[in-house]
């Protein structure tokens, strides 16, 4: 990592991480679709009493998470098995965030950013609700940095997100 205006560094992805990544990414979702199942077989319950639709919308508003939270993220992982453990460039500057994987760089516009959090072997870039209802986010994993290289990688790119997207409206 480079001590200049802009930060370098080579990092490497991991499934485990990718996992973590996706469940992350649908929890919203699935505790949406939890409280709604449990909260219609409760409102059927008051109404029409214990009948098979109110325990298979109770079992759905249990079941359907769970099922979105351990399975869906390992089936993502498998279809872009591909791209996942390769080693990945990542710089960061005044426009925003490079990555790149083989031979496509992609940029994230500080706009782009709404909230960076750091998580387990990642740190998790929020970049809000996409066109067509998707919650987006993606991660830069932080496994070949020191301690101190990851706290100012946080710092940098919380306090420029924070300059750029968090100020308030005029």
């Amino acid at each position: 990592m480079e001590d200049t205006g802009q930060l370098t560094f080579h990092t490497q992805s991991d499934p485990q991480l990718a996992k973590a990544l996706a469940r992350r990414a649908l929890l919203p979702f699935a505790l949406t679709v939890g409280v709604g199942g449990l909260a219609l077989a409760v409102l059927l319950y008051l109404i029409d009493g214990p009948d098979t639709l109110v325990k298979a919308l109770a079992f759905t508003g249990v079941f359907a998470p769970l099922v979105l939270m351990l399975v869906a993220p390992g089936k993502a992982v498998a279809r872009a098995g591909d791209q996942i453990g390769r080693p990945i460039g990542v710089k960061i500057d005044v426009e925003g965030v490079h990555t790149t994987h083989g031979f496509s760089t992609t940029t994230l516009g500080w706009s782009e950013i709404k909230t960076v959090r750091s998580a387990r072997g990642q740190i998790v870039l929020s970049l809000g609700w996409q066109p067509g209802g998707k919650l987006a986010t993606t991660s830069i994993p932080t496994a070949g940095l020191n301690p101190a290289e990851k706290a100012r990688l946080l710092a940098v790119l919380d306090s420029r997100g924070a300059a750029l997207t968090k100020a308030p409206p005029s």
